[in-house]
């Protein structure tokens, strides 16, 4: 299979985009509609945070004394200093040598200034670090100081969400604009409400595969087989059903947000509906148009790898797609091989899951840059996390959990995880950790808009959090994205 490397063309087009302006950048989280309040938590053991590492509470590094995230290091640079001093060719590579110990504090200060204005390299930067380890990295440069601050995330009060009276949640997902949630419930049952609590509906059905478009309050789902569900909210159409042409069940449905070409002559709009059908056998892709309700098969050869031996797609690949191309993430059995095509057909590989491996569950990072493959090993649960986009060889640090649930951020560097009644927070850059303890037993933990969302059989919890990147400060009881 081929493999292709890291990119590294953000350094680049942020440096110059900085040069042509004049000025620097500061990143922002992304702009989002505000949802309705929550309810703030009225018994004094409701969850709270946690005295974050260095006040007492034995989480974190000991001593950690990092300055304030918008104490300026020492003979900070600018931009145009940097682009002056090293040049858009020496940037690059430039990193690398900081990352083997190259002891260059103007470097890691252009590395710092560029992580706060651009998610992506900065996320890219991070990984790198953790990956390759820190052991060679002199950690008392200002300019080290600085980028590591930029990975850090800022919580806010936790609130609680109530559910519709009567239901029991079995998982939670919330929609795009944080309107709405979606749950499957314990009964077997799926359904949605208004974070405002003004809307609510259910449906008596044994419903799985729960997934929101990516950019639009429209749930799908899946039951009885072969039965795609298609829920708005807002209307006009609610509910509809679509019995998918095919005799085998299918599974994992999602939205291609750009054409899908399914063969040279066929093609469907953004907007289309995706399923496999089959997808441990003989996989066949199916697509339907909700706006005119008719059903296109595209051939399974499309996602097959190209030397023609078989893939496969097990029930653990529970979100299998690239959002950007369409293109389903599948297994090769023959090696173990995770990938998935490139829109010339040929595989970029993720991850070779070794021999004697369970892989248990697989999830995305919000925007899809990173994902966590949960395996068992020896009896023990282990999370793999991994770059996403633009990075396919595989290189990944590895996490030791107590049971599947897992969650992580767009950088790949905090990871949310549970240990009994106990949901942390953990940066593993910085080592710095917050936790929260609930009352009763954790069924998910969700990533959605700057707010981690921490599912209850009978509420939900709901922690708002900024980047420390962005120009805001940390947020307060209320924070600005949920004012409404």
């Amino acid at each position: 299979m081929m493999i292709s490397t890291p990119t590294q063309r953000w350094i680049a087009i942020g440096l110059l985009a900085v040069a042509l302006t004049g000025c620097s950048f500061l990143s922002k989280a992304p702009s989002e509609e505000p949802v309705a309040p929550v309810q703030e938590p009225s018994d004094p053991t409701e969850p709270s945070e946690q005295p974050t590492p260095g006040s007492g509470d034995g989480e974190g590094p000991a001593g950690d004394e990092r300055p304030p995230d918008d104490e300026p290091a020492a003979e900070e640079v600018t931009m145009l200093d940097c682009l002056r001093r090293f040049g858009l060719s020496e940037l690059a590579p430039g990193v690398d040598e900081l990352i083997r110990g190259l002891p260059d504090d103007g470097m890691w200060q252009c590395v710092a200034r560029t992580a706060r204005f651009d998610r992506n390299y900065r996320a890219w930067v991070a990984h790198e670090v953790l990956v390759s380890g820190v052991d060679h990295i002199d950690a008392s440069l200002p300019g080290y100081r600085a980028f590591v601050r930029t990975t850090e995330l800022h919580f806010a009060e936790p609130q609680t969400l109530p559910v519709p009276e009567g239901w029991t949640l079995q998982d939670a997902l919330p929609s795009p604009s944080g309107r709405y949630l979606a749950a499957r419930l314990a009964d077997g049952g799926v359904g949605w409400w208004a974070a405002d609590g003004r809307a609510q509906e259910r449906y008596d059905v044994d419903g799985y595969d729960l997934v929101w478009h990516p950019e639009e309050d429209q749930l799908a789902f899946i039951s009885d087989g072969r039965r795609l569900h298609l829920v708005r909210p807002a209307g006009p159409a609610v509910h509809q059903v679509y019995e998918a042409p095919a005799e085998a069940p299918v599974r994992f449905p999602y939205w291609a947000l750009e054409t899908w070409y399914a063969g040279y002559n066929e093609s469907y709009p953004p907007g289309t509906l995706l399923v496999l059908a089959d997808p441990e056998g003989e996989p066949e892709g199916l697509a339907l148009r909700p706006d005119t309700g008719r059903w296109g098969r595209f051939p399974a050869k499309r996602i097959f790898d190209p030397v023609a031996r078989a893939v496969r797609f097990p029930s653990w690949l529970t979100q299998p797609w690239s959002t950007l191309f369409g293109e389903y993430l599948h297994l090769v059995p023959d090696g173990g091989w995770l990938a998935y095509p490139n829109p010339g057909g040929s595989p970029y590989t993720f991850y070779q899951v070794p021999d004697g491996v369970e892989p248990v569950t697989l999830t995305w990072s919000p925007n899809a840059r990173f994902f966590a493959l949960v395996e068992r090993r020896d009896g023990q649960l282990i999370a793999q996390v991994l770059r996403g986009s633009h990075d396919y060889t595989g290189r990944q640090y590895a996490v030791p959990l107590e049971n599947a649930h897992i969650a992580v951020w767009d950088d790949g560097v905090t990871v949310f995880t549970v240990t009994g009644a106990t949901v942390r927070a953990k940066n593993h850059l910085t080592g710095t950790e917050h936790a929260w303890q609930v009352e009763g037993e954790v069924k998910a933990i969700r990533l959605g808009g700057f707010r981690l969302y921490i599912v209850l059989e009978d509420r939900i919890i709901v922690v708002p959090f900024s980047e420390a990147a962005s120009l805001s400060e940390a947020p307060r009881a209320e924070h600005p994205a949920d004012a409404a």
